[in-house]
């Protein structure tokens, strides 16, 4: 399955198109997620990050003509501390920092996820194998909802999964809230607490 809803789905989304593309100095995890929305392909990212108020570096991008993979990589150059790969199923995972986090790679034996919204993603932690792993690597993973103003009515949508890794279902989650967009991140200052955000 190809997560991207992009005109050419025989193109890999890093080669999409881009054109007249303007991106004000801002974090490179700010830049992700209007990508994912404006291109319509699912971008993930995950990773350990210092919490200490160490200053990281802003994203300026200007492109006139071009494609994602080089929108990637100017967030990349900008920001080495991100790398970014293409899935097998077609999304773009960024990882940030040093380490892939081990909870991605837990598979799912099945995932019915009914009447889900990505301003209330509790069901993370009602994934059996995700709680199983989360307890015994003595881990908590929170929900933060960033938003301006009132939260916009959304309807709700169902995601079905079986034999998948955690990322997959986290990636077909995105596609299905037609954000696009997932970060998993974990503080490196806090012993395991991690972030889950749509």
């Amino acid at each position: 399955m190809l997560l991207t809803t992009a005109d050419a789905q025989s193109v890999a989304p890093s080669s999409i198109p881009v054109h007249d593309l303007k991106l004000e100095p801002q974090l490179a995890y700010g830049v992700l997620g209007p990508l994912a929305e404006k291109y319509h392909v699912v971008i993930g990212i995950s990773g350990k990050v210092m919490l200490d108020g160490v200053k990281e570096p802003l994203v300026k991008i200007s492109l006139r003509n071009g494609t994602l993979n080089q929108v990637f990589d100017a967030i990349v150059a900008a920001d080495p501390s991100y790398r970014w790969n293409t899935t097998s199923s077609g999304s773009v995972h960024f990882l940030v920092g040093e380490y892939r986090l081990p909870l991605l790679d837990v598979g799912v034996h099945v995932f019915d996820g009914k009447k889900l919204s990505r301003f209330d993603p509790l069901f993370v932690n009602q994934i059996p194998e995700v709680s199983a792993w989360l307890q015994k690597s003595n881990c908590v993973v929170n929900h933060e909802i960033v938003e301006v103003g009132s939260r916009p009515e959304e309807p709700s949508f169902e995601v079905h999964s079986k034999g998948a890794p955690f990322w997959a279902v986290l990636d077909a989650i995105a596609l299905k809230s037609n954000q696009y967009f997932w970060a998993l991140i974990q503080g490196r200052d806090k012993p395991c607490e991690m972030d889950v955000q749509f």
